[in-house]
């Protein structure tokens, strides 16, 4: 039988929509992009006084030069959004360019090199290198859902089973109007029975292994995943978790205060961490 004109031209739009939609989706622009003019803007920068570093902006502006790439601050999900940028095999060190009282340019130069390397970090640790060609003037874009694709990252959602298996990692930060706590990573795993931690933060990088099992660490993380909520109660503090276990990716929000077994989970590996840090 088939189908009247109408619904035939629906049922064909709708195939057509999907599929744009689909192709939108997936869609990824590219990370480097060519400026039609060299960016120019003032160069920020730091003097040492005695102990204490000061921060001013300069009265002379810095035009790009061929072979630049500037790079600026965007969100960028898991990774770090400045890289380490190599040319022709030599490690590029960037210098600042203010952009605004909070945002602050990169610009690494390369000149006429023939081989560039963009290594981006993420904050689980795990890196991707990205081959460029850069134009007379360049901007690097950060994309993060090709860093995920290029290191194999998959998001899972809550329902979704995410396998604690015999090792994880959890990076942690919270923002708020009163201030908020750096990012830190903590990785869990089971050695011989026991577990095993390693803990980074902005002023520490340890490893130690726990008081307890594996399985308890395992049991009261698996606890909080389901306690973590995105709901306010008015809370001026939001507290983010990003749960990794092998290539899946748990992402949470928890903006209630009311506190879960993963925030006391973290509280404990923190702690034992910074008493471990005296014990070596």
């Amino acid at each position: 039988m088939s189908r009247p004109p109408l619904i035939s031209f629906i049922f064909t739009s709708a195939l057509i929509t999907g599929s744009l939609v689909t192709l939108l989706r997936d869609f990824e622009a590219p990370m480097l992009r060519q400026l039609p003019a060299p960016y120019c803007g003032f160069i920020d920068v730091t003097v040492k006084d005695g102990y204490r570093y000061e921060q001013f902006v300069s009265s002379i502006r810095y035009i790009m030069e061929p072979g630049d790439i500037l790079v600026g601050f965007l969100e960028s999900g898991m990774w770090c959004p400045y890289p380490e940028l190599y040319a022709d095999g030599r490690e590029v060190e960037p210098f600042e360019l203010l952009a605004g009282p909070y945002i602050i340019n990169y610009v690494y130069t390369t000149g006429n090199a023939e081989h560039v390397t963009a290594r981006y970090i993420s904050q689980f640790c795990d890196t991707v290198a990205i081959e460029l060609e850069p134009y007379r003037f360049s901007k690097l874009v950060i994309n993060p859902k090709t860093l995920n694709r290029l290191a194999g990252y998959r998001e899972v959602s809550r329902s979704e089973a995410l396998g604690l298996e015999e090792e994880f990692a959890v990076t942690s930060h919270s923002m708020g109007c009163f201030g908020g706590r750096s990012e830190e990573l903590f990785v869990i795993q089971e050695t011989e029975g026991n577990a095993q931690l390693r803990y980074r933060s902005y002023n520490l990088d340890t490893t130690l292994t726990l008081v307890g099992a594996f399985s308890a660490y395992r049991d009261q993380l698996q606890s909080g995943i389901e306690q973590v909520t995105k709901a306010s109660d008015g809370c001026t503090t939001t507290f983010y978790y990003d749960i990794k276990v092998q290539d899946r990716i748990l992402r949470l929000m928890d903006g209630s205060c009311q506190g879960s077994d993963l925030e006391r989970l973290l509280f404990n590996l923190r702690s034992q961490a910074q008493v471990g840090r005296y014990d070596h």
